[in-house]
C-alpha cells in the first residue's frame, strides 16, 4: 500500500522556464511561488488568488506541465487533478469524477511525469493504483494496481 500523507506535507516542483520552485502547502491550501535567485515567495494560487474559482482543498501533489504552461496538482478532497495557469494562477479541473473518463478518481495523493507529454501518473490511494491520466482530457487507466 502506498504511504499516507500528513497534512503538514510539503510538495515542490521545478518551473524552470520562470526560474522558481513552486510549493504546495496544504495548511495555506495554496501553491506558493518561490524565486530560486531571491528566496522570495508569492502565492500563485489560492482560494482568491487570481479569483474563486475551483479553490483547493487538500491539495497533496505537483508536477509542471511545461509543454502547456501550467502545472497539476492532485487533490484529495477534490478527488480531482487541478490545472493551474502558470502565468496567471487560475484554476480549472482537468479530471475528476465528472471530467474525463476511466478509473474513478477517489483519493489522488501524488503526480508525475507519464510515459509521454500527454500523460501524467497519479497514485490513486483508495485504491492503491497508479493511473495514467490524460493531459489533453483527463481521461483515467489504471496502469498499475
Amino acid at each position: 500500500p502506498f504511504p499516507t500523507r500528513r497534512s503538514s506535507d510539503l510538495r515542490i516542483a521545478i518551473d524552470a522556464a520562470a526560474n522558481r520552485a513552486l510549493v504546495v502547502d496544504q495548511g495555506l491550501r495554496a501553491v506558493i511561488a518561490m524565486d530560486l535567485a531571491t528566496g522570495a515567495r508569492t502565492i500563485l494560487s489560492d482560494a482568491t488568488t487570481p479569483d474563486d474559482q475551483n479553490p483547493f482543498r487538500t491539495p497533496s501533489g505537483i508536477f509542471i506541465d511545461a509543454v502547456n504552461n501550467r502545472a497539476l496538482v492532485a487533490d484529495q478532497s477534490l478527488q480531482a487533478i487541478i490545472s493551474i495557469d502558470l502565468s496567471t494562477g487560475a484554476r480549472t479541473i482537468l479530471s475528476d469524477l465528472a471530467t474525463g473518463t476511466g478509473s474513478p478518481l477517489l483519493t489522488p495523493i501524488a503526480i508525475a511525469a507519464g510515459f509521454s507529454a500527454q500523460q501524467v501518473l497519479v497514485i490513486e490511494q483508495t485504491f492503491n493504483a497508479i493511473y495514467g491520466v490524460s493531459t489533453e482530457d483527463g481521461d483515467r487507466v489504471t496502469v498499475s494496481r
